[in-house]
């Protein structure tokens, strides 16, 4: 996701990021192995400004990583004021994103769906991993977010 996003914007150092989503699901607190928490420490490592919103977990974001470099927004408004890139952080971000950010024409990268392509694509090598056993294709869904290079099929 870090990835793409220098790709995209070229510089990431006083850029603003906004990062919808800061569980590991929607409408959950729960932080437990949130890709959120590496996606906000390697971005500001690279020096950019990053917001986040989500609406249930700021709490448990706030007390357990309020020394990361990351403004925690309560408000969805005060997180997208001068955004330079949108980060999907979590899978219920998306149809929050596609109702909220058509006004925006800034890059929106869906971290759900960087992640899914990464997982075939390890598949696809027969990698496996020693943390959670072998990779797997996930199960196929309906997918309802924004369409773009990164959404699955």
């Amino acid at each position: 996701v870090v990835d793409l996003l220098q790709e995209k914007l070229k510089i990431l150092k006083g850029r603003y990021i906004t990062l919808l989503g800061f569980s590991f699901k929607p409408n959950t607190d729960d932080l437990r192995d949130a890709p959120s928490i590496d996606i906000s420490r390697l971005l500001v490592q690279r020096g950019a400004l990053v917001r986040a919103h989500d609406p249930v977990a700021l709490g448990n974001a706030r007390s357990l990583y309020g020394d990361l470099g990351v403004t925690f927004c309560d408000d969805l408004r005060d997180a997208l004021k001068g955004a330079e890139a949108i980060v999907l952080g979590c899978a219920g971000m998306a149809d929050l994103a596609a109702t909220h950010l058509r006004k925006f024409s800034v890059p929106v990268i869906d971290g759900v769906a960087a992640a899914v392509k990464q997982a075939e694509a390890l598949v696809a090598l027969k990698l496996t991993t020693s943390r959670h056993g072998a990779y797997a294709f996930p199960a196929a869904k309906d997918y309802s977010g924004l369409p773009g290079p990164f959404a699955p099929k």
